[in-house]
């Protein structure tokens, strides 16, 4: 999974495989720091070869630091604030691979007279946010001033500065006067010199806020530009205000009693034969410390905190429960958990295993919702006793074979206009004829938002609610299964978002805290998202294993494609790829865990990781019967757009089916991206000679040719032609192997795409370079010298769009054809050609359907996508593991030879850029895709991108 995401950085020590890695130099610099009583700063140097992380011990809001991780050398800048009459000292320990350092603060007591309190909260020092008075009053006014220094992201900003502010009320923002990336005059900074900014909020505090009578002690604060991009501190900024006239009511819970838990219970929510209902959560952080107390809210008490709510606590299971009766039966009740802090305020949290999830900032968009509760916060949980069973009509359909699925993966955001199942269900028509035996659907465990991939999930439990309800889901798999089509669910489990329960009961800034048992505070590798699961936690593995089989038998769900399963690992490899992807028997155990634990429920189901580690671990999983994804996407995309492509990565037998083979997915480039226009046309240009690998040497049309001449360059000097100005796979032309030294004098056929390589010229000298296009070949010739017209068959002339179309109908040839389960990607079947980057990434895409079936050459691709599916349903034994299959996968001329039971079936396609006759192998043939016509073996004529598929 690759997506625009922040990135988790991991902040303990590298491991390699099987050993622990051992730092040559780790050093910190001085290790006392002794302040005055008066604001200042002063820097600790890190000395260190590896990943390293600080953690402030024994210290307050007075003490802050620039950075708390690093992976290299560095400095770290120590800021403390003014101080009270009476001294006061901390501790920072610096940590990595084992070994740590310890640096001690000692700050002098300050001036009685000069020192004003600051109270709880002030403003980090780096984010160079001052407030004036620094504990405002409510009913005064007062200044926010901002002074960026020369390492603050705001520091020379020439355009205009606003504030995005609000009252702190419970733990969230409130009374927020303006939205964030608007330009209201009300939160204007007022420039008075370079680099120094104030924002007075006036006539008072409170009626700046238009608080009423809401106690104000906390206030909120950012410096943004005026787009919202640039932003004073990463962490939001906060200060503390006295409050005369009203004070915040003070909640004294109730005693807390300790009691059992009643036995046969699990985590979540437990229905009892009796009609009561039995809550359980879990709240043990990794020193075994809980909150405070634990109240259970909802839509039977008014959401508050009631002592009939309180709930009891077992310190043995670490989990607070209550049992509680009297509901409707047959009705809908939405809760939530408050948890207290030692700080006096709640955390909101809903039940992690709940069926559904009710979102207080995007549920608005849904029809059909329920308004949102007013006294509960952020994401809610609900529970019904008796809700009615969904009654299935195909709920005896299991996948026969896996080895022979092919897959369409579909975002239900993009695949309709209505951006839902229901959409979806109208066009299963549409997916049943293309011939498909599974779809895979993205993401739809309950997400962040509504308008997603997916890939950042709050509740595994609950589906999103913005595609439909849960019955419309049901019915979706269960109409699927009519036609023949299993349903594969995108699960991610790798990480969560800050919504979740586990995320938000142990958070620390910006991140989870060291202390939370169920994530890790940095992430162990690289490439994570959001915030990274500990898997070889036991309730990490309980949750998943539950969620999983929760799928499998309340929706019937035939299998899982597992997103990042390479991030199911607590050994720390971040920033090492490398490292990262090598063979880990923790890994490997942790994954086989869930894949046994599906087969126990299903032993039908699919079983699929995006993996994407080193072969010798690829292998054992594969082994393992789990099925992995293998991406093929650069080289066929080269052979869409003109290239001859490799496409040898696509088959495997090791183990036979153990490997998912696409070329397309939601991650990559799409297939027919940037290959409809007419390549003759374009400019080319000759990159990389004297090392320059931006500016290109523009070729001239001459002739059949194109070329640049007079070249003067180095011995060894390397180059490649391309799309001048441009890397795309599809204008990419280069060596098929490394270090190829060109011949002076003789042709070279090039390969085209991401896997071609630099070519070397022979000798330091001037020379002119020719290329042919149509043939894919270049020429180094002395200066002045031309090579011969290369013989090129002549075709008839064709838009650029029927051929492109018909090169990825030789692709999908050179792809469905070949044994092994197989995926496709919405729309790659009618040559989807917007970019994965319009309108970001991540961003909705255009619905194209009508449209493009309406084009005569995206039909065809279309017909000729269902033609050979249609092959592959009427001919099972060419596709099982004792058919002998044989390839050429690379090279102008591709074919493919496979023969069981006394039948063999002949695929020959032409990836040049000309027309090709093409012997065939003896004998009576059948050719497939042209109704079957019947032909003695011979030659056949080839244009370029056209295939035929014959039978015997």
């Amino acid at each position: 999974m690759k997506r625009i995401l922040y990135v988790l950085i991991a902040v303990s020590a590298l491991l390699t495989v099987g050993c622990k890695e051992t730092l040559e130099q780790f050093a910190v610099t001085p290790t006392a720091l002794e302040f005055s009583g008066e604001a200042s700063t002063q820097t600790v140097s890190v000395t260190s070869d590896g990943t390293w992380a600080l953690k402030i011990e024994n210290g307050g809001s007075w003490l802050t630091t620039s950075r708390t991780y690093g992976k290299t050398s560095a400095t770290v800048e120590v800021s403390v604030t003014a101080n009270s009459p009476e001294a006061r000292s901390a501790e920072i320990v610096f940590s990595s691979a084992g070994q740590s350092v310890t640096v001690t603060v000692n700050q002098a007591a300050g001036n009685a007279e000069e020192t004003v309190e600051k109270g709880e909260f002030y403003p980090d020092p780096a984010s160079c946010i001052d407030v004036d008075p620094v504990c405002p009053d409510a009913d005064k006014p007062c200044t926010i001033k901002f002074n960026p220094t020369s390492d603050n992201p705001l520091y020379g900003h020439t355009g205009e500065l606003y504030a995005h502010l609000g009252v702190v009320v419970d733990g969230e923002w409130k009374y927020v006067p303006s939205d964030w990336g608007t330009t209201d005059e009300k939160v204007h900074f007022k420039k008075v010199a370079d680099n120094s900014w104030e924002l007075e909020l006036k006539p008072t505090v409170r009626e700046y806020f238009q608080s009423g009578e809401t106690p104000i002690n906390k206030l909120a604060i950012i410096v943004r530009s005026a787009d919202g991009n640039i932003k004073s501190h990463d962490a939001d900024q906060f200060c503390s205000a006295t409050d005369s006239k009203y004070k915040a009511e003070v909640f004294v819970p109730d005693p807390l009693v300790t009691k059992k838990l009643p036995e046969g219970v699990q985590h979540g929510i437990n229905y009892n034969s009796d009609g009561s209902v039995t809550f359980v959560f879990y709240d043990q952080d990794t020193a075994g410390k809980s909150h405070k107390y634990c109240y259970i809210v909802g839509d039977w008490n008014n959401w508050e905190r009631k002592t009939e709510g309180s709930m009891y606590f077992d310190g043995s299971k670490g989990c607070w429960w209550i049992t509680l009766d009297g509901f409707d039966a047959d009705k809908e009740y939405r809760f939530q958990y408050r948890l207290g802090n030692a700080s006096g305020t709640d955390t909101y949290v809903s039940d992690p295993y709940t069926e559904i999830v009710y979102d207080e900032w995007n549920d608005q968009y849904i029809d059909g919702v329920p308004a949102f509760p007013a006294g509960a916060k952020q994401l809610v949980s609900a529970f019904q006793i008796n809700r009615p069973a969904y009654s299935w009509k195909h709920s005896d359909f299991k996948v026969e074979d896996k080895n022979d699925l092919v897959i369409y993966e579909m975002l239900f955001r993009d695949f309709t206009t209505s951006q839902d199942i229901e959409g979806a269900m109208a066009q299963l028509d549409y997916i049943e004829n293309l011939g498909v035996n599974a779809i895979e659907l993205m993401p739809v465990q309950e997400f962040d938002g509504n308008l997603s991939w997916g890939y950042n999930p709050n509740h595994w439990f609950a589906l999103d609610k913005y595609y439909g309800t849960r019955e419309e889901y049901k019915a979706f798999i269960d109409e699927c299964h009519s036609r023949g089509i299993a349903v594969i669910i995108d699960v991610v489990y790798n990480h969560a978002t800050g919504s979740h329960t586990w995320a938000k009961m142990w958070w620390a800034g910006d991140r989870t805290a060291s202390n939370n048992p169920w994530f890790n505070e940095y992430a162990t590798h690289p490439y994570n998202v959001y915030h990274d699961m500990n898997h070889e936690n036991e309730m990490v593995k309980e949750h998943v294993k539950r969620s999983l089989e929760y799928l499998l038998t309340e929706y019937d769900v035939d299998g899982f494609r597992f997103d990042l399963t390479k991030g199911f690992t607590q050994k720390q490899t971040d920033p090492d790829v490398a490292a990262w992807g090598r063979y880990d028997q923790s890994r490997i155990d942790i994954l086989k865990g869930y894949a046994d634990h599906i087969w126990s429920v299903n032993d039908n189901a699919v079983v699929i990781f995006e993996h994407l580690s080193d072969w010798d671990e690829e292998k054992v999983l594969a082994q393992h019967g789990i099925q992995l994804w293998r991406n093929v996407n650069h080289e066929y995309r080269s052979a869409v757009g003109g290239g001859t492509g490799n496409f040898s990565n696509m088959y495997s037998n090791a183990p036979f089916g153990g490997f998912v083979g696409y070329m397309e997915s939601h991650d990559e480039e799409r297939l027919c991206y940037g290959v409809g226009g007419d390549a003759s046309s374009i400019t080319w240009g000759v990159i990389g000679l004297g090392d320059d690998w931006n500016n290109d040497k523009k070729m001239s049309k001459d002739g059949v040719f194109f070329s640049v001449k007079n070249v003067t360059v180095k011995a060894n000097d390397r180059f490649k032609i391309r799309k001048a100005g441009e890397w795309n796979d599809a204008y990419n032309y280069g060596a098929s192997a490394d270090n190829y030294k060109l011949t002076v004098g003789k042709g070279y056929q090039m390969t085209n795409g991401s896997g071609s390589k630099d070519m070397y010229v022979p000798a330091a000298g001037t020379y002119d370079i020719y290329f042919s296009l149509e043939t894919e070949t270049i020429w180094l010739m002395n200066a002045g010298e031309r090579p011969a017209d290369p013989d090129v068959t002549p075709g008839e002339s064709e838009d650029a769009l029927t051929v492109a179309m018909r090169r990825a109908g030789a692709s999908a040839a050179f792809f469905l054809t070949v044994p092994g389960p197989k995926m496709i990607w919405q729309f790659g079947e009618i040559g989807y050609d917007y970019s994965i980057d319009y309108n970001d990434r991540t961003g909705e895409k255009p619905v194209v359907t009508d449209k493009y079936m309406a084009v005569p050459q995206r039909k065809t691709l279309y017909d000729t996508y269902s033609r050979l599916l249609q092959f592959r349903r009427e001919n099972p034994r060419f596709f099982d593991s004792d058919a002998k299959f044989e390839w050429t996968p690379t090279g102008t001329i591709k074919k493919i030879t496979c023969s069981v039971d006394g039948k063999t079936f002949h695929v020959v396609g032409n990836f040049g850029k000309s027309v090709t006759t093409v012997t065939l192998p003896e004998g009576q043939w059948t050719d497939y895709m042209n109704d079957n016509t019947s032909f003695t073996s011979g030659s056949v004529t080839l244009k370029e991108g056209e295939f035929k598929l014959l039978v015997r």
